[in-house]
């Protein structure tokens, strides 16, 4: 029982990132694998910045504060959409095409957003003598993850498109805005803000169940929301370049 509940949440986690990552060829790209990795280390070197600015903000007995738990989902969107458009155009990344560099970047976020929700968890299914509703709900939930941050990659990549007016690049920026607290959403579990030693089965409802088909149902149209914008976006490029090479 505990090899299936570790094999099962371990699929859920990383099977969806792996699945994409071989359908997309990237595995047959050189390279590819390290900027992956150095899109994950990003994730945890803003998890602990965001970390240092929150205990430089707010006071430790504030935890359990609406405001303080909305100032924490501010920094945490603001500095996740910065560091995400930091790697878009750093060196490293400029090196590849734009489809790897978005594709990389954003299944690195993703990966280093798992390992950090669900590694615990992960470990606790390896580690442990039974079988856990909360390791595999948790880990349906990250399955969905991948999509919300290529999406948010997606649209931080037409951000940075100069051929874009600003205001459609501002707009942009808004919406991967607007898309980055549905991350947070999946974070905290739909509801299900409890620490992960007082997550009981009991807690998991039928309604639960269904939160998280609507989940997976927004997550999915956001992707092909996305997905058709940014092809509206190259497409918009190609004409320019063209009458460019042209005169």
């Amino acid at each position: 029982m505990t090899v299936l509940h570790g094999a099962a949440c371990a699929a859920f986690c990383f099977g969806p990132i792996a699945a994409i990552y071989k359908a997309t060829n990237l595995s047959d790209q050189t390279g590819t694998k390290k900027l992956l990795a150095l899109a994950t280390a990003f994730y945890f070197v803003n998890l602990f910045g965001k970390s240092l600015i929150v205990a430089t903000l707010l006071p430790s007995t504030c935890e359990s504060s609406f405001f303080c738990s909305v100032i924490i989902d501010l920094v945490t969107v603001v500095m996740e959409l910065t560091s995400i458009r930091y790697i878009l155009n750093s060196k490293k990344a400029l090196a590849y095409s734009s489809e790897t560099r978005l594709l990389c970047i954003g299944l690195g976020w993703s990966l280093g957003q798992v390992l950090c929700s669900n590694g615990h968890l992960l470990l606790r299914a390896i580690g442990g003598n039974s079988f856990h509703w909360e390791g595999v709900y948790q880990a349906m939930q990250s399955s969905l993850s991948p999509i919300s941050y290529l999406s948010i990659t997606a649209l931080m990549f037409l951000s940075t498109r100069r051929h874009l007016p600003m205001t459609s690049r501002a707009g942009l920026v808004f919406l991967a805005s607007l898309l980055a607290p549905w991350t947070l959403v999946q974070r905290h579990g739909l509801g299900l803000y409890n620490p992960p030693q007082r997550f009981l089965a009991e807690d998991i409802t039928p309604a639960c169940w269904l939160s998280l088909v609507l989940h997976a149902a927004v997550s999915i149209s956001v992707g092909i929301t996305t997905y058709l914008t940014l092809r509206a976006g190259h497409g918009k490029s190609r004409p320019t370049s063209t009458a460019q090479k042209t005169d």
